[in-house]
């Protein structure tokens, strides 16, 4: 049975995989005579109008008590397990990061397999980030036929937040104004740039913290307190061995080797002093399950230039004087941060204190901690 994809046009087609996702099936009467259902889960990533062929997952699942009307089956996981390619990389100067794999398309049809004329029941079309849900975003099973458990839409992210002039702030969100045939996975979110960074206090360091948001989209936060970086060795030194003692100079010979088997990195960094309604971001960032560290030398665009493209006919490519590589360089460009490195972090810090001005004496601040995810000494193997 294969599925016909619809358009995306409101925020109830958006699932999050960080919360339990059910999908409670019914019959048509929507009554207690339903005894077992088989469910075809349709997963895709790409265009919105190529849905497989063939399902990705067949489920098959009986009623727990006679007396139930539906049966349940919890998808989150499944869903989240094709939405492995998630992968952003930082853009020099005003171009925007470079993003995608943040969600996937599905759909399901299913039959009542205890009722031999039963029509079978199909989705809408609905797209699936790694977002999640708070607790009192809870709500209760629908009664209607072919329900599922709706979300009535997305609590809204305008968070209030500090800026640095030396960066362009891009803002993720759905776009539901895409047709069938020209929406896909990537394109159903947009970058557009935040204008409130052109308002915002300019008080942001060398530092930027990204990371996926409850939405399940890609978001920004900006720190200017005080950085530590530290790095824990775990080494071993062993003794070396020598078959001719006689013939070693102790003056100048080691007689113990010393192995570095681990260098795990790990920054801690200070929020700088917060308004009270920037506590729900510092929330977020401590839950969100892909961050990383834009760590920024200091180093702006001060000269605008014109790159070079590789296919020229004027310029050859062995020329001495105008590199290959060479990127163009916009007035746009000038006063951005040009030089950054992009760390792949987790954060560890365990623990979250909502913080007032009332409880904290007019002082709100955080120490977060991140893990970077490779030791200081490549050991890959």
């Amino acid at each position: 049975m294969a599925v016909t994809p619809t358009t995306i046009t409101t925020e109830d087609q958006i699932y999050l995989c960080g919360t339990p996702i059910k999908l409670r099936l019914r019959n048509l009467a929507g009554d207690s005579t339903i005894t077992s259902v088989q469910c075809e889960l349709y997963i895709w990533s790409g265009d919105l109008d190529t849905p497989p062929v063939l399902p990705t997952k067949t489920l098959i699942g009986d009623k727990v008590s006679v007396n139930d009307d539906y049966i349940e089956f919890q998808i989150s996981e499944i869903l989240a397990s094709y939405i492995t390619g998630t992968k952003f990389a930082w853009g020099t100067g005003a171009n925007p990061p470079s993003i995608s794999g943040e969600g996937v398309f599905f759909q399901y049809k299913y039959q009542v397999t205890s009722v031999s004329d039963e029509t079978p029941i199909e989705s809408v079309t609905n797209f699936a980030t790694m977002g999640y849900r708070y607790d009192f975003e809870q709500v209760g099973d629908v009664a209607m036929s072919t329900a599922n458990q709706p979300y009535f839409g997305l609590l809204p992210i305008n968070y209030t937040r500090n800026y640095t002039d030396k960066l362009v702030y891009y803002k993720r969100e759905f776009d539901f104004t895409k047709t069938l045939g020209t929406c896909t996975s990537e394109n159903i979110i947009t970058s557009t740039v935040n204008p409130a960074a052109c308002t915002g206090l300019q008080l942001g360091d060398k530092y930027l913290i990204v990371y996926i948001n409850r939405h399940g989209l890609w978001d920004y936060f900006t720190p200017y307190g005080k950085a530590i970086k530290s790095v824990k060795l775990d080494s071993q030194v062993t003794p070396r061995l020598y078959r001719n003692t006689n013939s070693i100079n102790n003056s100048v010979s080691h007689s113990k080797y010393r192995q570095i088997e681990n260098s795990d990195q790990t920054y801690v960094l200070n929020t700088g002093d917060l308004h009270e309604l920037m506590t729900e971001q510092i929330e977020e960032v401590i839950y969100s399950p892909l961050v990383y560290l834009m760590e920024f030398t200091g180093a702006v665009y001060d000269i605008v230039s014109v790159g070079l493209t590789v296919d020229s006919t004027v310029v050859t490519v062995d020329s001495t004087t105008i590199t290959v590589d060479a990127v163009t360089i916009t007035e746009a460009d000038q006063g951005l941060f040009s030089t950054y490195k992009q760390i792949p972090v987790v954060c560890s810090t365990e623990s979250f204190v909502k913080r007032t001005r009332l409880n904290d004496k007019g002082k709100i601040n955080y120490d977060l901690e991140f893990e970077v995810t490779t030791g200081r000494i490549n050991n890959l193997r």
